[in-house]
């Protein structure tokens, strides 16, 4: 059992007491408890920082740091805790920090919005490795991109991906035209017809492949 649940333990099995005082041995945990309450507040402080200001995976390594800055929360905001501060103010004891449920509240979307991120970057890395064409490539950054909007570098490489894309379209229509390959040009024309492009399209590449 962790350190914060023992205090917890401590405190829940007082309560049910009929004698309102506080122990040396409950003011000792009380203080244990205030201080847990703190500690966990700075680290979700922290997290809650990183995530508005993009860094959601950043965030959720952070929270996830030993002990679980989540379970943690979850064992501190503990069903009675409404009654350990009316003990705690019977005895003109110091109240503990409440709990930062907004940025519990934060990371537990963020959790949300990982999961299908998670799926991305998996299907990204085995694109990479398997070095699949680049238009597939193309379309997973696309989707990388919408996934997480907040990561400029989604949208970096995005764009990088779209240049070399255009660049092997130039090669690849130089092949089609050696070819006379109808179905594959009309395949390239779709792609740079297609609304996903986050780059501007050049003209003269346009052009040539719609004189094509």
């Amino acid at each position: 059992m962790s350190e914060i649940r023992r205090v917890v333990e401590t405190i829940r099995s007082h309560l049910s007491s009929p004698d309102l005082t506080l122990s040396d041995g409950l003011r000792s945990a009380a203080d244990s408890y205030a201080e847990a309450c703190q500690r966990i507040n700075e680290r979700l402080t922290r997290c809650e920082e990183m995530l508005r200001q993009g860094q959601r995976a950043e965030a959720l390594r952070q929270a996830e740091i030993d002990p679980d800055v989540l379970e943690s929360a979850n064992d501190l905001d503990f069903a009675e805790r409404g009654l350990w501060e009316e003990r705690l103010m019977l005895n003109d004891a110091p109240q503990p920090p409440l709990v930062n449920r907004h940025a519990i509240e934060m990371l537990n979307r963020a959790y949300s919005e990982e999961a299908p991120l998670a799926e991305l970057l998996k299907h990204h890395r085995l694109l990479a490795l398997g070095r699949a064409p680049l238009c597939d490539r193309v379309r997973t950054m696309r989707l990388l991109t919408r996934a997480e909007p907040t990561n400029p570098a989604w949208g970096e490489d995005t764009l990088a991906y779209e240049m070399a894309r255009m660049d092997e379209l130039r090669a690849e229509l130089r092949q089609i035209r050696q070819t006379n390959d109808w179905p594959r040009i009309q395949a390239t024309k779709a792609e740079m017809e297609s609304r996903e492009w986050q780059s501007f399209l050049p003209l003269d590449l346009v052009d040539e492949i719609g004189r094509e």
